[in-house]
């Protein structure tokens, strides 16, 4: 309960100490939840916020700042062991989800109040780390692997995508664009990488997707949107190689020619 509560030349002031057996957001489930509270001088803040949750633990914290024309908001929070499923439940309704035990350390901050504020305000950045991990339900992911099985493999990945050993990055988010230069999805032997952005008002991509292993490199743009994702394989260096083995082979107008009629059949 409260501390204490005063009222003098700079306003109300507000101190204590919250504590709750269960919060609901179905499907997500806190329990044991505490948190330190205090306002003063139109200022809320929560720290020291503890609570376990989808068989691991949260800890955050909060402030808004009630000084402009909008609430300013930041919130820092930090998820470990975590049933992915459980907290994409409680945030998405899209059909699909991700399941795996997650690791996710977030800071974020933004004008309005939540559902108000529109994208294009909030800005922060975010690390993952998911492990036995698969994707359910998510059909583009599907068409995705589909188009880059054949290559997976040679790269030391499965044929399909939906599960993995782990996924890590570190994204960023500003004026309603999430990026991220160093996401991996790990799987056996192999790693698939990308870097891009996501739009997050229109869910359009702009992805560069590299599987490597050894000698074996596997390279694809992704554009499109999430619901519709275009993959357009890269052959930038298998043309490169092809025409410098026809060089070697065949000097000349005839050499050119092979090459130009190669370069036509690998264009994407």
């Amino acid at each position: 309960g409260p501390r204490q509560a005063r009222a003098g030349a700079v306003g109300l002031t507000i101190e204590g100490l919250v504590r709750a057996d269960e919060i609901v957001w179905d499907p997500l489930r806190l329990s044991a939840a505490t948190a330190r509270l205090a306002y003063r001088q139109g200022r809320l803040r929560a720290t020291a916020i503890r609570a376990s949750v989808g068989g691991g633990s949260l800890e955050g914290e909060a402030e808004v700042d009630f000084a402009g024309r909008e609430p300013a908001i930041r919130v820092r929070g930090a998820l470990a062991g975590v049933r992915a499923e459980e907290v994409a439940g409680a945030f998405f309704h899209a059909g699909w989800t991700v399941a795996g035990r997650m690791d996710l350390r977030s800071s974020f901050a933004w004008s309005g109040w939540p559902g108000e504020a529109g994208l294009g305000t909030v800005r922060g950045d975010a690390s993952l780390r998911l492990t036995d991990g698969r994707v359910v339900g998510y059909r583009p992911l599907e068409r995705l692997t589909d188009l880059l099985g054949p290559f997976l493999p040679a790269a030391g990945l499965g044929s399909r995508l939906e599960g993995f050993d782990e996924l890590t990055g570190r994204f960023t988010l500003e004026k309603g664009t999430l990026r991220t230069d160093d996401l991996a999805l790990r799987q056996g032997s192999g790693e698939l990488r990308a870097a891009g952005s996501l739009d997050l008002a229109t869910t359009a991509l702009d992805v560069d997707v590299t599987a490597k292993r050894k000698r074996a490199t596997v390279e694809a743009k992704v554009t499109g949107t999430t619901a519709n994702p275009v993959v357009t394989p890269k052959l930038t260096r298998i043309e490169r190689r092809i025409e410098a083995e026809v060089d070697k082979a065949l000097r000349g107008e005839r050499g050119r020619k092979i090459r130009d009629l190669l370069q036509g059949l690998l264009k994407p």
